[in-house]
């Protein structure tokens, strides 16, 4: 079977990463502090734990469509 990803952020649906990343500390992120490129940089160390971690949750699921986009 093969598998197909579609990036959907900031596309279809809003601040899933910042909203995963939430949900795996248990608490809000500060991002505003962070001044990289890739936000997933901003988990230091943490960052194999949580991809792995993702692997295993459905990253879209809560997501948040934007406004003007059909489901």
């Amino acid at each position: 079977m093969k598998t197909i990803m579609i990036d959907m952020d900031d596309v279809i649906t809003c601040n899933n990463f910042e909203m995963n990343v939430e949900k795996y500390f248990g608490h809000k992120f500060d991002f505003s502090s962070f001044n990289g490129y890739r936000l997933q940089d901003a988990l230091g160390n943490e960052k194999e734990k949580f991809f792995n971690w993702l692997k295993e949750n459905n990253f879209y699921d809560g997501a948040t469509l934007l406004p003007d986009c059909y489901n």
